[in-house]
């Protein structure tokens, strides 16, 4: 984390009113960054006559697109008590975040509202306006997964925001795609006590191939028979698969996601994961404390704009399609609710069984009822319902 150099804008007491008036001032920022080194020139302006507001004017120049997470805090200097700016408002009349607003290079005007926030018995001679800023973290890790089973190193790439056109092909087959998703807890259920990069799609049938090689027992249905197959949901051959699941290590689950995630996270360098059940639903709801992730209650019309599910697959084919063919949830993360379940890492133990692993939120077979964020079903049997996202640790 860079911490950048701080600017100081004095308000001096005017004995014209009983509380310190502002006098314009100029506040000269300067900054580093990781890519180029911008700058901000900032000018406070009292308004007049004066009615406790100040403009608060500046320009970034620095790196196009590369966001800044800034802050403003104001210190009482004589007393050398803070005091907390919080009637900071942008051009558009939206509250600005003065403790963490990610702003690209241009130009800015604000407004504090300094009589609210000033102690109302202040009258000491000056307080210090103190900016800092860190440049934001990536939102989204690209992997790039095209040199196949055979390379032993996989690059890995940030990105600021969605790519323009949105996540085209090449991030369901060639390229993995995972979301930052800032640790928390959610009052409906549901935590993570670590920042982590989550995967924006599951893991689709090329993805797989390209990280394992051709495995016979794990393609992609196609509900016509004809096409690619490669940006379709992973489903399993239960036939191909049970030989390899009853070889499994019963302490290695499933065999497989983890042997793709092991296989991932030794080419690419990042924790990759399963969640646990906690996590996953943290995700899944992504701020939103309703049955289902786009603030809604379970029904059928709800579920219809999110994913797919008994109701709005064909009954002839029955089989999951295209990742990401319907609305994401706030954070951006496509298919969590139906499409397929997803594998945790929780496990229970069965005597004389292989042991059974949880699975969250509903499969293309289930009905709308079935999908929800608290949906889960136990599996010990290779499954096309069953499916997994990939889930890292934030370094």
């Amino acid at each position: 984390m860079h911490v950048f150099n701080h600017g100081i804008h004095r308000i001096y007491r005017s004995a014209a009113h009983g509380r310190a008036a502002l006098v314009a001032a100029v506040l000269g920022f300067a900054f580093a960054s990781f890519a180029a080194e911008p700058t901000i020139s900032v000018e406070a302006r009292q308004r007049y006559p004066w009615n406790g507001l100040v403009d608060l004017n500046f320009t970034i120049t620095g790196t196009s697109g590369t966001k800044y997470d800034t802050s403003f805090t104001a210190k009482d200097m004589v007393g050398n008590t803070n005091i907390t700016m919080k009637t900071v408002r942008k051009a558009n009349g939206t509250a600005a975040n003065v403790t963490k607003e990610q702003l690209t290079p241009g130009t800015y005007d604000w407004v504090w509202d300094a009589s609210a926030d000033l102690p109302k018995d202040w009258t000491n001679d000056r307080v210090a306006v103190t900016g800092a800023a860190v440049e934001s973290a990536p939102l989204y890790m690209v992997i790039d997964l095209s040199s196949g089973s055979s390379s032993s190193k996989y690059p890995v790439s940030y990105l600021a925001d969605v790519p323009s056109g949105g996540w085209n092909d090449t991030y369901k087959t060639s390229k993995l795609v995972l979301r930052r998703v800032n640790k928390g807890t959610n009052s409906a259920g549901g935590s993570m006590s670590k920042d982590m990069w989550v995967g924006v799609f599951e893991v689709t049938a090329k993805q797989y191939n390209l990280v394992e090689g051709a495995i016979s027992c794990y393609y992609a249905f196609n509900d016509t028979g004809s096409g690619s197959y490669d940006t379709r949901f992973l489903t399993k051959n239960a036939v191909g698969c049970i030989s390899n699941r009853l070889s499994a290590n019963g302490s290695d689950w499933g065999g497989d996601p983890p042997t793709f995630l092991k296989d991932l996270k030794k080419r690419s360098g990042i924790k990759a994961r399963l969640s646990t059940k906690s996590e996953w639903q943290y995700a899944c709801r992504a701020g939103t404390t309703t049955e289902y992730n786009n603030g809604t209650s379970a029904s059928a019309a709800s579920m219809a704009k999110i994913g797919w599910y008994s109701g709005n697959i064909s009954s002839s084919s029955s089989r999951p399609a295209v990742v990401g063919s319907f609305s994401p949830n706030a954070w951006g993360l496509y298919d969590m609710h139906g499409g397929q379940r997803e594998q945790t890492s929780e496990v229970k133990s069965q005597s004389g069984y292989l042991p059974k692993a949880s699975y969250c939120g509903g499969s293309y077979r289930d009905s709308y009822s079935g999908c929800k964020v608290t949906a889960q079903a136990w599996s010990s049997e290779p499954d096309e319902q069953n499916g997994f996202r990939v889930f890292a640790d934030v370094e």
